[in-house]
């Protein structure tokens, strides 16, 4: 099976990570012929590649992907069956965001959790609603390794009778973290919980200062951990 995948994200974050876990394959690239995906030039260039590879499925993994494959349908008629990943919802969606979800050439729609289905079906029409599944996101424990290289308890003197709580996000507004943030605050300051510590793992950014600005207004410095990126 041939599969042609097409995403517009502008940076290497933990979805195209992912992809390239689940698959241990020479992959052959295609560089998008203009800077921005959504121009003539490119809905060109898909066609040909499509005419020359002719693969079994296309897989859009970003909302540009999907805008992008709509309109090149629109123009070429591919003919060929396309599945949409949705990793997430927005507080809103546009008209045109509508239309594309709705697209009648879209096969599938894989959500990555039931509420991003829930959420995704409110504007969805009765055969879009019926194209979509819930399939968690997952690699296998077989290229990870396992074997830790950072003892947190030593690195930060934390004491055998504190708990740890983990969390695993870079400093992106995506993450939210915030929320994070008002959690702990909840369990150590309103719970009365002292006997947690919080480690938050991610890789500084220009909100850092603003969270670490937030964790001191609640007066929680000494129960939730920064690290950076490790």
């Amino acid at each position: 099976m041939k599969i042609l995948h097409i995403s517009g994200a502008k940076g290497w974050g933990g979805n195209e990570q992912q992809m390239i876990y689940c698959y241990n394959l020479d992959i052959k690239f295609f560089e998008s012929k203009c800077k921005k995906l959504n121009k003539f030039k490119n809905y060109i260039y898909l066609r040909s590649i499509v005419n020359e590879f002719k693969p079994n499925i296309i897989h859009l993994h970003t909302s540009d992907s999907l805008t992008f494959f709509t309109l090149s349908d629109l123009f070429f008629h591919l003919k060929v069956k396309a599945v949409f990943s949705k990793k997430g919802m927005g507080s809103s969606s546009s008209f045109l965001s509508k239309l594309k979800y709705n697209y009648k050439g879209i096969t599938s729609i894989v959500c990555v959790s039931n509420t991003v289905k829930r959420d995704l079906s409110k504007i969805l029409n009765i055969k879009a609603k019926n194209k979509t599944i819930v399939i968690h996101d997952c690699i296998s424990l077989d290229i990870l390794n396992l074997t830790p290289t950072l003892d947190l308890r030593e690195t930060y003197k934390i004491d055998s009778g504190f708990k740890i709580v983990g969390n695993i996000a870079n400093h992106s507004n995506a993450k939210d973290l915030p929320t994070l943030i008002n959690v702990v605050d909840e369990v150590v300051n309103k719970q009365n919980r002292k006997d947690i510590k919080f480690i938050q793992i991610g890789e500084f950014t220009k909100k850092t200062t603003e969270l670490k600005q937030l964790v001191k207004d609640k007066g929680l410095e000494n129960a939730i951990i920064f690290s950076d990126k490790i």
